[in-house]
């Protein structure tokens, strides 16, 4: 069983491989964003999520997610969810785009509430990425927000090829 395993492991990595070697990927998707919803307020508004560049996933640096209007220097949580699952808090008074789950990222506000998240840079394209859509949220600690938090629109974006 274990060597069925492995030769399956082998063959992805492989697959992977050779659809990223350089001139061989080939990506038939658009890279997209777009904002969704509006979040919940609190000292300062909403914070806003919002996408730099595009998804672009043959290109290092394309992409980077910016937050602005947020709490002077809170903490917060990028939170990324292959699928959109909105659902209504009662505790925090809004949607969360990204359901009860997800890939989180810590990050710090500046002194102006503002926040640049870049990908870590990868030096080849990643095929599985490619058409994949995903959605984004942050979350802010605020204490004059609904529960201690304010939470951002979300950020529905598609990984692909720029023409």
């Amino acid at each position: 069983m274990s060597l069925i395993r492995s030769i399956a492991a082998a063959a992805a990595l492989l697959s992977a491989a050779l659809a990223a070697r350089a001139g061989g990927f080939l990506c038939n998707s658009l890279p997209s964003v777009g904002s969704v919803g509006s979040g919940s307020a609190g000292a300062f508004g909403a914070p806003s999520l919002a996408g730099v560049g595009l998804p672009d996933i043959t290109t290092t640096g394309a992409f980077s997610f910016e937050v602005s209007g947020g709490f002077p220097n809170a903490p917060g949580v990028l939170i990324l969810q292959r699928r959109e699952q909105p659902i209504f808090s009662t505790v925090f008074q809004t949607t969360i785009y990204t359901g009860a789950n997800g890939v989180m990222i810590p990050f710090v506000c500046d002194a102006g509430g503002h926040a640049n998240l870049a990908p870590y840079p990868i030096t080849h394209p990643i095929a599985e990425l490619c058409g994949m859509d995903l959605i984004a949220q942050v979350t802010l600690f605020d204490f004059t927000g609904p529960g201690g938090a304010t939470w951002s629109n979300g950020l529905r974006f598609r990984f692909g090829a720029a023409p």
